[in-house]
């Protein structure tokens, strides 16, 4: 005869046993959740931290380019200018380093266009062009998430960097989609496409040579700029094009155009989160 099981007791006992158990796991459940959400708070402040470093070096980076055009305007000899222009080639080189390296240490979506294009407008300044065009790219990339004017102002610039670079196939096709985004008769929207227009043309003439191709460009940003509603949104356009050969700016971060003043206001542009 098989003993009987104490059924009282028995249950008493595995209860009990079920309950540790119980206990135990969902005590590790919230230890992990709290180690987990420690990690994330953490990272976020991390990267917060990173952010405003890198919004820092920028900062700097205007300031040197401020004190430049302060310079530039003191009517300086070149012997007198040419170590204070290296100086301030050698802290763009540094602060370049350390923008994209902070840009590395967080999400994209915490940089801005502007700041991809600010930085390859420096590397093309300072001679490295492997970096210049990475960054080009990146800017162009990125601007496509954000409004329309700054899509228009990444291309623009990343074609003016390379006609320079001698590649006009690939600057002409930056410039057609860029001139086909803004296609309204709104002030800004013209703003933006008589600035496509002409930056097109003049490096046409000054890099290719090809005056007939820049001669037509040219004359659709006069007709563009004349249909601007409000005389002080155009654009003072020259009144000739540059000779082939001849030196012009480097390419501008979007809210530099090449030719005239600020634009009007248009679209807000968006900013990291």
């Amino acid at each position: 005869m098989r003993p009987s099981i104490p059924q009282n007791g028995g249950s008493g006992v595995m209860d009990s046993q079920n309950l540790t158990v119980w206990v135990s796991a969902a005590a590790l459940l919230l230890s992990l959740f709290a180690t987990g959400a420690t990690l994330v708070y953490q990272r976020g402040e991390t990267e917060r931290t990173v952010r405003q470093n890198l919004t820092d070096v920028m900062k700097k980076l205007v300031e040197v380019d401020s004190k430049q055009i302060d310079i530039m305007g003191t009517m300086r000899s070149p012997q007198e200018m040419a170590p204070i222009l290296s100086e301030l080639n050698q802290q763009r080189f540094i602060l370049a380093g350390q923008a994209g390296f902070l840009m590395e240490q967080i999400k994209p979506s915490k940089v801005a266009s502007v700041e991809y294009n600010q930085l390859a407008l420096l590397y093309g300044l300072i001679g490295n062009v492997p970096q210049a065009t990475s960054f080009y790219e990146l800017s162009v990339r990125k601007s496509q998430k954000e409004d329309a004017v700054t899509q228009v102002a990444a291309l623009r610039a990343f074609a003016m960097f390379k006609f320079a670079q001698n590649e006009p196939e690939t600057a002409r096709k930056s410039l057609e989609k860029a001139r086909g985004i803004l296609t309204g008769n709104l002030d800004y929207e013209l703003y933006w496409r008589v600035n496509v227009v002409l930056s097109w043309a003049q490096c046409e003439a000054a890099y290719t040579g090809d005056m007939a191709r820049a001669s037509e460009l040219f004359r659709e940003a006069h007709e563009l700029n004349g249909r601007i509603h409000n005389p002080w949104n155009r654009v003072p356009l020259p009144t000739a094009l540059p000779t082939p050969g001849s030196p012009l700016s480097p390419p501008n971060a979007p809210q530099l155009p090449l030719a005239g003043p600020m634009p009007p206001p248009g679209p807000p542009q968006a900013t990291p989160r």
